[in-house]
Order: C-alpha cells, then sequence, then structure tokens
C-alpha cells in the first residue's frame, strides 16, 4: 500500500516500515512454498506531485522485500517489469554490478545471469543435485502488449513447481498468478500435439526411479510425467505419493504426478486426499479411471460418475475404452459418444495390440481420424522395444502422451544381476554394498530414460524450458 508507505517518511516510523517488510516476506514466503507463484505490485490508487525521495522509499520498499524473500526461498528466477524497477531490484534488492546477458525471451525482454558481487545465493539445487544459477528477466515497462508478461512467464513454465517472485510497479490487483495445474498440463499436451512431440510418462516404483526418470527430465529439458499403479500404491500408500510430490516440487522442469490404470474407488479416493489436502505442492495432477473391462454401458455409467468426483478436485482426468476385438479397429462414432458423455479430458487408446494387428495400414493417419473426432489429447500404451520409425509415426499424428517405461525397470535389474554376482558376500558393512548398488541402478535407469525422452521428441522441440 503506497499510502501507508508514504506515511513512513519520519524515522521514527522505522519500526513500522520494518513491520511491513517482514509482514509482506512471511505472506509471500508462505505462499511460495506451497507451490504458489506470486505477484509483488504497489497499489493501484494514483497520487499525484510525489517527490523524488517519496518515490525512492516506495522502491526501497519492495527491493527489501524482495531481497528478504529470495534469501528465504531462492528461486529459480524473478521477473521485474518497468526500467526503473528493474534497476532497483537487481542493484539494491538483488546487490547486483554485473550481470552477463543470455539473450531474449520476448523481443526487447532480456535474461540476466548475476555475476560479480551478487548475492551468494543467486543458485538452486535441482533435484538430481545440479545447481542453477537465477535467470533475472527485465522487462521494460515500454515493451510489448497486455499480454506479453503472460507469454514469458509461460515461457519460463510459470507453474506451482518453482518459487518464483514477479515484481512490478504496473501490475494489474492480483495477490497470486498461480497456474491451475490440469490448465498447465493440457498445455504441454497441446504443444506436444502442435510440435508432434510426446510427453513421455514413466511408471515409478521407488526413490531410485523417481530420481532417475527426473534427472533424465532435466537433462532433457523437457516436462515429464511420474505415474503410479494400484499395484504400487497399494504397496507405498500416500508416503509413496509424498515422495513424487516432493521430488515434483524441487525439479528445475515440469514434472506431473499421474495416478495410472485406477480402478475402484478406494484409490481414487486416496489420490483425491493429496490432490485437496497436501502442503507439499498441491498434490496429484492426473488421474487415469480405467473401466475398460467392463462392457460399454457399465464403463460409461462408471467413468461419468467418477469424472465428476475427479473434477470436483480440479484434476485432470484420463479414460479408456477396449478394443472392438472382432472387428479389430476402433469405433470413431463410439470414441466420439465416449468423450462426450463422461466429459473426460484425455483418452488412453489401446495402440500397442492395434497396431500389432495392423501393421501395414497407415497408423498416423488413423490416429489423426480418432483425435479429430475425439477433439482431445491422446495418450498411448507402450510397444515394447519401440524404434524411432514407429514413434515418429505416431507423434506425427498426433499422440501426445506415451506411456513408457518398461525398458527404463529393465535397467535396473539388469544392472542388479550384473553387480550381484560381482559382490563379494563376505562383506560385513552393508552399506558398502547397499548404496553403490541403490546408486549404479539409478544411473542405468536414467540414460534409458533420457533415450526415451529423446526419442519422444523427434525433431527437438525446446518446450520453453531453454532458459
Amino acid at each position: 500500500d503506497v499510502s501507508e508507505i508514504l506515511s513512513l517518511s519520519n524515522t521514527s516510523e522505522q519500526c513500522n516500515r520494518e513491520r511491513i517488510v517482514k509482514s509482506n516476506i512471511q505472506k509471500i514466503c508462505s505462499k511460495i512454498v506451497i507451490g504458489n507463484d506470486v505477484v509483488l505490485f504497489t497499489s493501484r490508487q494514483f497520487i499525484a506531485g510525489l517527490s523524488s525521495e517519496q518515490g525512492q522509499l516506495v522502491r526501497s520498499v519492495l527491493t527489501d522485500i524482495v531481497r528478504g524473500v529470495y534469501m528465504c526461498v531462492r528461486p529459480s528466477y524473478i521477473v521485474a517489469k518497468g526500467g526503473v524497477t528493474s534497476h532497483e531490484v537487481a542493484v539494491s534488492g538483488l546487490g547486483m554490478s554485473r550481470a552477463r546477458v543470455l539473450g531474449q525471451i520476448e523481443t526487447g525482454v532480456p535474461v540476466w545471469e548475476p555475476a560479480g558481487d551478487a548475492l551468494d545465493t543467486t543458485t538452486t539445487s535441482t533435484s538430481s543435485g545440479m545447481s542453477k544459477k537465477l535467470r533475472y528477466i527485465v522487462f521494460p515497462g515500454n515493451v510489448g502488449d497486455d499480454q506479453t508478461l503472460v507469454t514469458v512467464l509461460s515461457r519460463l513454465g510459470v507453474m506451482p513447481k518453482n518459487p518464483q517472485i514477479v515484481v512490478t510497479q504496473t501490475a494489474v490487483d492480483v495477490t497470486t498468478a498461480s497456474t491451475e495445474v490440469a490448465s498447465l498440463l493440457s498445455h504441454y499436451l497441446s504443444l506436444a500435439q502442435k510440435q508432434q512431440a510426446s510427453l513421455a510418462a514413466f511408471d515409478v516404483y521407488s526413490l531410485e526411479g523417481a530420481k532417475a526418470v527426473v534427472a533424465a527430465a532435466e537433462m532433457q529439458k523437457s516436462p515429464v510425467i511420474l505415474q503410479v499403479n494400484p499395484r504400487s500404491l497399494d504397496f507405498g500408500g500416500m508416503p509413496l505419493l509424498d515422495m513424487l510430490l516432493a521430488f515434483k516440487q524441487h525439479a528445475s522442469v515440469p514434472v506431473f504426478v499421474h495416478l495410472d490404470h485406477l480402478v475402484n474407488n478406494k484409490h481414487i479416493e486416496m489420490a483425491l486426499k493429496r490432490s485437496s489436502s497436501s502442503v507439499i505442492n498441491g498434490g496429484v495432477d492426473s488421474i487415469m479411471v480405467d473401466g475398460s473391462e467392463l462392457p460399454f454401458e457399465d464403463n460409461l455409467k462408471w467413468t461419468q460418475e467418477m469424472v465428476r468426483l475427479i473434477h470436483s478436485s480440479g484434476v485432470w482426468t484420463e479414460a479408456t475404452l477396449e478394443m472392438d476385438g472382432q472387428q479389430r479397429q476402433w469405433d470413431p462414432e463410439q470414441i466420439a459418444f465416449f468423450v462426450k458423455e463422461t466429459n473426460v479430458d484425455s483418452l488412453v487408446v489401446n495402440f500397442d495390440s492395434w497396431m500389432q494387428w495392423n501393421n501395414n495400414t497407415d497408423n498416423g493417419g488413423q490416429i489423426r481420424q480418432l483425435i479429430g473426432i475425439g477433439g482431445m489429447p491422446f495418450a498411448m500404451n507402450e510397444v515394447t522395444n519401440l524404434s524411432s520409425e514407429w514413434i515418429q509415426r505416431v507423434t506425427e499424428g498426433g499422440v501426445c502422451k506415451v506411456h513408457v517405461g518398461e525398458d527404463v525397470m529393465k535397467a535396473a535389474v539388469e544392472f542388479y544381476r550384473r553387480e550381484w554376482s560381482r559382490i563379494d558376500k563376505g562383506t560385513k558393512n552393508t552399506s558398502m554394498v547397499l548404496l553403490p548398488l541403490l546408486t549404479g541402478s539409478c544411473d542405468a535407469m536414467q540414460r534409458i530414460a533420457e533415450k526415451k525422452i529423446a526419442m519422444l521428441n523427434p525433431n527437438n522441440f525446446k518446450w520453453g524450458l531453454e532458459i
């Protein structure tokens, strides 16, 4: 509130100034630690006749708040809107005297990397253990239109995943800029379809698997999906979900947590608890309800009920249909009817069996037909030993999510088998045996996961995450 700040003109009000600064720091940090993106802005009421000293007072409070928040949560990037504001935040808030210009994220909007004697906290750790320097985006007040700031933020992958601070003295009257996960997932699936790429969705059973997949996504600078199936959910329960959500929170790329092939209400209700009440970054992002073993009418009815339940918690929902085994082809009219009646967000199509049975058909063309009729993102189950040529055909056809992971798990099992035969069974220090096994299996899975992610992006699309 500018009026409140201007009332602090005399030195006797210093204690109130500190109160305002600390109060805002606490409010902002409390939002960031639960995954919100925060906009810090001055009040909108116009005040005429301000002196340069009064203007400096307002900017000093703003920069002190930024400094305090930055020291607390260490964001991966900061966007500063307005020329004077950008300068003051850089110099007074972050202690910059020099910076390296990395390029432009939008015409006239440069990206800086602090150098020299800037705050010594200008790095943030990623889940793979690598350090990533702060990216400072300087957004002049006279650049772009009313959508350019939104475009810049979307290119940065703004989501409730990494803490960000957007500092502006010309912002609209909002308190947070948190993007709904369902909308963000839809955004990346839509990007994948347009760019003839596909998001990789990996089944994850352990800490090593999650660490390997997220590290692979960070190396490829790609969004990724961590999947949990009912068996692993029965085994790991809520702690397993919390672990995956923690990886999502600390990753340097967009990570989505998906529950796959849920066939009963128990698992779905468990998932929704982690979507509505989790303090770890907002909960599960998407759920697949699998009624494919049911007759079509029963599947339709059950899926309708589950979609309504899941959508009430704001979670993206997938569903699936069983293929007509006699005709050995999907009925486009049936797909369109199912999509319309259930209001599902995405459809998982069993293309593995379908494609094995139709080796000589134009698979991509049939996929495009189904996508056109359904009017939505399509996901596909993995076929063993995917070839790059095969992947190219389905991504060109518009499949934007592929369930992978069999080869990743196989890499871990083969590593265990190979290394176990080399271990000295007489060793008394079990940690000298177990930790290298866990670390080695993680590295083996990461190598395969990187190959899978790259294969599903044949045109090397950057996803807006190249900064």
